[in-house]
């Protein structure tokens, strides 16, 4: 894909979550997850705790499920090109990582990215 294809929907991605926040509900429950994590090891009030998931329309969950979709891919991709550093370098030298582990590691994780490329 082209960078301005991927710079066009990046953008329409920023300009969908914005949207989102317009979304009745969402947001307070967002926020209600955030403060529930924050203070986890406090003593809550039964029945305080946030749903466990946020439904929103048909429409959206299955905008949202395709959005995380291409997120997933494009981080996929990025953690794929970030591998030509570990090929590239040994950070080892004095350590009891040969360079044959190291070589080993890294092709395991080259292929494990195009693993999880296709299954994604």
């Amino acid at each position: 894909m082209a960078t301005g294809q991927r710079k066009f929907l990046s953008e329409a991605i920023t300009k969908w979550i914005i949207k989102l926040h317009e979304y009745p509900g969402w947001r307070e429950w967002k926020r209600s997850t955030i403060a529930f994590t924050l203070f986890h090891d406090d003593v809550i009030p039964l029945g305080a705790a946030p749903q466990a998931c946020f439904r929103f329309s048909e429409e959206i969950e299955l905008q949202h499920a395709v959005v995380l979709l291409y997120l997933e891919l494009e981080q996929t991709i990025a953690a794929l090109s970030d591998c030509e550093y570990y090929f590239r370098r040994y950070p080892f030298c004095g350590l009891p990582v040969s360079r044959h582990n190291h070589l080993t590691h890294v092709c395991e994780m080259y292929f494990n990215r195009f693993y999880e490329f296709k299954e994604r």
